[in-house]
């Protein structure tokens, strides 16, 4: 189990938290740089039990501090960020908190891109334009996992893996 944030509670994905709850949880901080691709992943995230959205930021600006500070169990991440910042966050994050999950949900999804979120440690990838509903999928199917370490896979639009319906 991982060790919690020091001076808090932390569920982890099922695991038993700090006050003896049990269940699915999941903090999520997202980093879109689009405000309407936020509202559309807001509301995507919004009816999924034991999901709860901890931060965002708009873009990349101020995200890596607020990441540090709330530790949530999953980023979202747009790498196609304005200033160019994505894949940098994105290493950083695993390199800081390899614990916490990270999504990449993009338009940027040419091999070029995936091959470097799978180097730079991408739990998921996901094309923005087309699979939208897949992240609500791999969610749910985060939270049935029995096994706190379940395999999941790393979906993503050129086969990385596989679509979240037939995994």
């Amino acid at each position: 189990m991982p060790a919690p944030p020091a001076g808090g509670h932390h569920t982890f994905l099922g695991f038993v938290g700090a006050n003896g709850t049990t269940g699915f949880q999941m903090n999520v901080f997202i980093v879109e740089d689009t405000a309407i691709m936020l509202e559309n992943l807001l509301s995507v995230l919004f009816d999924i039990p034991g999901v709860t959205v901890v931060g965002q930021a708009v873009g990349g600006a101020g995200a890596v501090e607020r990441i540090d500070a709330l530790r949530p169990d999953l980023v979202i991440l747009d790498i196609g960020l304005r200033n160019g910042a994505g894949i940098g966050m994105l290493e950083r994050l695993k390199k800081c908190h390899p614990d916490i999950k990270a999504m990449v949900l993009t338009g940027c999804t040419d091999e070029f891109y995936t091959d470097r979120c799978k180097r730079a440690g991408a739990d998921y990838f996901f094309d923005k334009a087309f699979q939208l509903t897949w992240v609500r999928a791999a969610l749910r199917q985060w939270g049935e996992a029995s096994a706190p370490d379940g395999e999941l896979g790393v979906w993503q639009v050129s086969g990385w893996r596989n679509d979240p319906a037939t995994v």
